[in-house]
């Protein structure tokens, strides 16, 4: 699955504790980098799709920017505190330059991803 995309984060939270209007809701989790890697015990544990930080013990009205950025401080998606939608093309290659430069050796097929959404992403701008 392509965890780049938000929606696809948002869709991997299925036993997710916190409810839509707390800080830390599914949109929030999703929207910060997070990927639910809990289950229907532990509800409350959710991973870095870039930068593969896991994270448990949330609680409802934990930030995830502020604490994906406070426990991950080097992840380049978390540095960037704000949500993939309201990146301007010349951040979104910015980032993909530096996953690339990071991620160069070992992930090839990460790399063909971030550019086909890039390409996507490019394709969606006003004309």
């Amino acid at each position: 699955m392509d965890f780049f995309n938000e929606d696809a984060r948002k869709s991997s939270f299925k036993y997710w504790f916190a409810g839509s209007g707390d800080s830390c809701s599914i949109s929030k989790m999703a929207e910060a980098g997070f990927i639910f890697t809990g289950s229907s015990k532990e509800r409350d544990s959710a991973q870095c799709f870039y930068c593969k930080k896991e994270l448990g013990g949330w609680e409802e009205d934990d930030n995830p920017w502020q604490e994906h950025l406070k426990h991950a401080p080097q992840c380049e998606f978390a540095r960037m505190q704000k949500p993939q939608s309201s990146w301007t093309l010349e951040e979104m290659m910015d980032f993909i330059k530096k996953s690339i430069k990071f991620n160069h050796q070992n992930n090839e097929k990460k790399i063909k991803e971030f550019f086909e959404t890039a390409r996507d992403m490019v394709k969606k701008l006003p004309d």
